[in-house]
């Protein structure tokens, strides 16, 4: 019987939780809990946005969570994750993620989701709007999320030109 993704993260999230029980102290493993909630948090995440939303130009949750995984070592394993068993909004963030830290990969992920028509809730400024997720992998691929990524101090463009000589 096939897995479906909610079923996936289960069964990841029991997998790690049990590792670490096994191989942790009790502090690292109340460390380890707190910092795997921005993963539990983006997979389910409610809206792809990033730069100031709303009227105050807040940074949106998903936003710092993503940047809470971009910072860590274990970040590309976790967006890979995410991709696998996170919801529209989650798989948007995890493939800018992916985008900055393994462009090889991206590609790769990317391809196939290119002609999708599965709908990303999404949200700029004050904006919400539902975007195709192929359209979103157009504007990662421009380069459009980059420099909203508090990471990255200036923009980064990913034209076909760009695309073609990498």
């Amino acid at each position: 019987m096939p897995l479906t993704k909610t079923g996936s993260l289960v069964i990841v999230l029991i997998i790690a939780g049990s590792a670490h029980a096994q191989s942790a102290p009790a502090a690292q493993i109340h460390k380890k809990e707190v910092s795997n909630q921005a993963l539990i948090r983006l997979v389910t995440v409610d809206r792809f946005a990033f730069g100031g939303i709303g009227f105050s130009g807040l940074k949106s949750a998903g936003q710092a969570d993503y940047e809470t995984i971009l910072s860590r070592p274990s970040g590309l394993a976790e967006f890979e994750t995410i991709y696998l068993v996170g919801n529209p909004q989650a798989v948007a963030y995890a493939l800018v993620g992916i985008h900055r830290l393994k462009w090889d990969r991206y590609l790769e992920l990317a391809e196939s989701l290119r002609d999708s028509k599965e709908l990303v809730l999404t949200q700029r400024g004050c904006l919400v709007s539902v975007e195709p997720l192929a359209a979103i992998i157009r504007h990662i691929d421009s380069g459009l999320y980059m420099w909203q990524d508090s990471a990255v101090s200036s923009p980064r463009s990913a034209s076909p030109s760009a695309v073609a000589a990498r």
